[in-house]
């Protein structure tokens, strides 16, 4: 109890002195210091009290660099980190709190550009890195990044999924089940990749990232190849030790390798946590606010107005329609041939007045007075998603309202539907209209995707998502309860060539938004 009590002060003592650390440095410092603790009692378990100072160093460099095979990897060791040294000096320190051993003072070795400026001098600016903070990195340095292994990984990976599911005791969360792929999400982009991280054998982090050519409001009009960051997971007992940032950088790496001019994110503009890694920490900036719109699947068809027609459109005259009226539009993606051929996609359908012919498009190019198209994407065979912490209420609810839809139908209750157990949902994509009564067929197609979910049975709600100034947007029906009237998504230039391009972007009023269903 002597030493603890002893290693308690020196704790106090070293924060009094460096009043000036960051205060996530000391929260980590502290986290550290308590380690040591354990370790210095476990030392006494037994050594006994008059342990010697290799045994002490032994027990150290066991705990912090892993059991060694003989004392000759453990040299090897502390010789190739820079860090080591110090850190090893403030061990030795902590050890020797309380006893009565006196050692040497240790001549201090030069070093070049480690402490001093360029005229030799030292410079108070240049040294933030006290011992305590060295002994922070040559713990973080044991974190291992390497790509995602599916022979080895993908049970430890949902495992983490499942720990990173607690959250506080009050808010409603939204699950994913990945149904045995953790990758499902990526998966279907042109160029893709999954890191983990490993701290001492057990994965602690992972993240996802895609590769894809995309067209951008740029001076030039170019193409231009972005990254998207998505699926960054830290387990809950090794937050705030730098894993989450040291996994980005890893994947803006490969991005760079791959020639990337941008990298973006997208996350809940409430998620303070996940703001402040991005913006403050990471260099990202805000680029938009998009509106994520749900609305549920109810029992029963709803009924479309007879002065609309509505047709499925061949893939061929879907991409000419995108190209032509959306291909300016921020991140359409130059490979939207393949996101229609895919399996998930299941067509794409125009709507216009009852009287027109849209077959006059394949003559001689003609469009009728008003339309409007959408495809739609399933992604409910990829992942399900489920509802946990609803309150009691939410679920008697859920429970009688659906009773009451399927009962009386014409009372026209709103019915939630039963989200607290795994469910898929169908995405809405390339919305796009033109003329004057295109809000009108807008919502008639959304009518006419509703009666398609009705005959899946897993599909529980439609989801769409629309940048936040989108004409469209109030003509699609949603429930404000389920939706998210502004996402969040930051981008970063990656390249020193793009940082004007990425300025000039960030203040550009509003423009139109292509959501990639690959990325939802």
């Amino acid at each position: 109890m002597a030493d603890g009590a002893n290693l308690s002060l020196f704790a106090l003592r070293f924060q009094t002195y460096n009043n000036k650390v960051d205060k996530d440095i000391l929260m980590r410092a502290r986290k550290i210091i308590h380690i040591i603790i354990i370790n210095n009692r476990c030392r006494k378990l037994f050594f006994g009290k008059s342990a010697n100072l290799q045994q002490q160093q032994q027990i150290l460099q066991d705990g912090y660099f892993g059991k060694a095979a003989n004392i000759h990897q453990v040299h090897f060791q502390l010789k190739n980190s820079k860090y080591l040294a110090p850190a090893q000096e403030l061990s030795d320190e902590i050890c020797s709190t309380g006893t009565k051993q006196t050692y040497p003072p240790k001549q201090k070795l030069h070093k070049s550009n480690q402490w001093e400026d360029e005229n030799g001098c030292a410079s108070l600016q240049k040294q933030p890195l006290h011992n305590l903070d060295l002994l922070i990195m040559a713990f973080e340095e044991k974190v291992k990044i390497r790509s995602y292994d599916g022979r080895t990984d993908r049970g430890r990976v949902e495992d983490l999924e499942r720990r990173c599911e607690v959250g506080p005791a009050q808010s409603v969360l939204l699950f994913t089940d990945t149904m045995g792929d953790p990758i499902c999400r990526i998966r279907n982009s042109p160029l893709f990749k999954m890191l983990v991280a490993e701290l001492n054998n057990e994965l602690v982090g992972v993240i996802q990232g895609s590769i894809k050519m995309v067209t951008l409001a740029t001076p030039t009009r170019d193409p231009a190849v972005v990254g998207y960051v998505l699926g960054l997971r830290v387990s809950p007992f090794h937050r705030r030790k730098g894993i989450g940032s040291s996994l980005v950088r890893r994947l803006e790496e490969w991005f760079l390798s791959n020639h990337v001019h941008f990298a973006y994110m997208a996350t809940e503009k409430d998620n303070e946590a996940s703001v402040k890694l991005f913006t403050e920490k990471l260099g990202f900036v805000k680029f938009r606010t998009p509106s994520i719109l749900v609305n549920p699947v109810h029992y029963h068809s709803l009924r479309i107005s007879r002065g609309v027609e509505i047709a499925k459109l061949k893939m061929e005259e879907a991409e000419y329609l995108y190209r032509r009226f959306m291909g300016s539009t921020d991140f359409f993606p130059h490979d939207i041939d393949r996101i229609l051929k895919n399996k998930l996609s299941l067509g794409t359908w125009v709507a216009y007045p009852r009287g027109e012919s849209w077959s006059e498009l394949r003559c001689d190019g003609r469009l009728p007075t008003s339309w409007a198209m959408m495809s739609v994407w399933n992604s409910g065979d990829l992942f399900k998603l489920r509802v946990a912490k609803a309150p009691l209420s939410c679920h008697i609810y859920s429970k009688s309202s659906r009773l009451i839809d399927r009962i009386f139908p014409c009372l026209s209750i709103p019915a939630l539907p039963d989200v607290f157990h795994p469910f898929g949902f169908y995405f809405m994509y390339g919305l796009h209209g033109e003329g004057p009564r295109s809000g009108a067929l807008v919502r008639s197609l959304c009518r006419f995707v509703h009666n398609m979910a009705t005959e899946c049975k897993d599909c529980k709600v439609i989801v769409t998502e629309v940048g936040g100034c989108d004409g469209l947007r109030p003509e699609i029906p949603h429930w404000k309860l389920l939706s998210c009237p502004e996402d969040l998504w930051c981008i970063k230039a990656l390249r020193k060539e793009d940082e004007n391009t990425l300025l000039g972007l960030t203040k550009i009023p509003t423009r139109g938004l292509f959501v990639d269903p690959r990325e939802v």
